[in-house]
């Protein structure tokens, strides 16, 4: 369902300083930067992992064979982005010659929950989920974990204590930075922006546009005293290119003034920007995209200054996953509630650095 707000920034910002967002387990986490650079891991506690320990050598030996059997359960692999995620993953443990199974659930947590018990059944020795419904499959989890198989959440957090750790990239910080490039674009007028969004509910979601929302807050108070900020237009695409072309010519067409384009991903980006070429209207409007650092978004933002994308590099994502699990396989006992990967903000300024660079998502 279509829904139109118009909310006032110093509204905005009360709401965003009375929410507490909370890690697995109920464990702060945070990292700092500034526009247009990358943001540094942090994480202000570690904890035990659960399931099987080291041996007196300190390392865990293999459980079928002489080598390692991993597993990657995935919600879907619908989108490019996971996709990404699990090949990854997969040509890492391919070059380990680590034996690996993956698993498609097609959107279906039934399924899904399926696919992981099916892999503890096989006994394999580590276990990673991708899973866009944080409640859904935790109970599934824990019996994993409680039979000796650690478990590591990938680009979504489960709301479970057992995992080893949940890797991810930092939306909320990934979506400051972005926000306060955005506040850099538009000066000396107010800011009238609609919001394009992914997945009702999703805690992704929320992170990266409440993450640009406060960066453009906080921006326009240091810079100018206050902030005239505004949320004209609202919209859930579910991720869809189309969906958001169909639902961005239906507001287009009501006149509505705006000047700012916040969305989730550039696969809502991309498809926006262009009409607006479409439209003539690329020069007058700002696109912040808070996510997914697509090749062809940077290869648009060499020469435009009028587009920034959020890094949330599934490559990484998917090598530091890999890298927890020998840690882990080498005696490693203690992990963060949540490892963030390394992010930013790609503008035009910083774009060529990350052209070739290997960590963009291939679409």
């Amino acid at each position: 369902m279509k829904k139109r707000t118009r909310c006032l920034a110093a509204v905005m910002l009360a709401g965003i300083m009375a929410l507490s967002l909370t890690a697995c387990g109920g464990k702060e986490s945070s990292t700092t930067g500034s526009a247009a650079k990358s943001s540094e891991k942090t994480e202000q506690k570690t904890e035990d992992s659960s399931g099987t320990k080291p041996s007196e050598g300190g390392v865990i030996a293999p459980k079928n064979g002489d080598t390692y059997s991993v597993g990657f359960a995935s919600y879907s692999l619908v989108y490019d982005s996971w996709t990404q995620l699990e090949a990854t993953v997969a040509q890492n443990c391919k070059d380990l010659g680590w034996n690996y199974y993956s698993t498609d659930a097609n959107g279906d947590v039934t399924q899904m929950v399926a696919d992981i018990e099916d892999m503890a059944a096989q006994n394999l020795d580590f276990i990673f989920v991708n899973c866009a419904d944080p409640e859904a499959i935790c109970s599934t989890v824990d019996s994993v974990v409680a039979q000796g198989i650690p478990v590591i959440a990938l680009d979504n957090k489960i709301n479970t204590q057992s995992l080893l750790t949940t890797i991810i990239p930092d939306n909320r910080e990934n979506g400051r930075l972005c926000g306060e490039w955005a506040a850099s674009k538009i000066q000396g007028t107010e800011i009238n922006a609609i919001i394009i969004s992914g997945v009702k509910g999703e805690q992704i979601c929320q992170d990266r546009r409440q993450g640009v929302i406060e960066g453009i807050t906080e921006a326009k108070l240091i810079s100018d005293g206050a902030c005239d900020f505004n949320i004209v237009y609202q919209m859930y695409t579910d991720w869809f290119e189309d969906e958001t072309v169909s639902q961005l010519e239906d507001f287009l067409a009501r006149g509505i003034d705006f000047n700012l384009i916040i969305t989730e991903a550039d696969v809502m980006g991309l498809p926006a920007y262009q009409l607006l070429v479409d439209n003539g209207l690329q020069d007058k409007v700002i696109v912040c995209s808070t996510a997914d650092a697509e090749v062809r978004a940077v290869e648009l933002i060499q020469d435009c200054d009028t587009y920034c994308t959020g890094l949330n590099s599934f490559v990484r994502q998917g090598n530091l996953a890999i890298e927890t699990a020998q840690a882990y396989f080498n005696g490693e006992t203690k992990f963060m509630s949540e490892t963030f990967v390394e992010g930013g903000c790609i503008t035009k300024e910083n774009a060529a650095e990350y052209i070739n660079s290997g960590v963009l998502l291939e679409s």
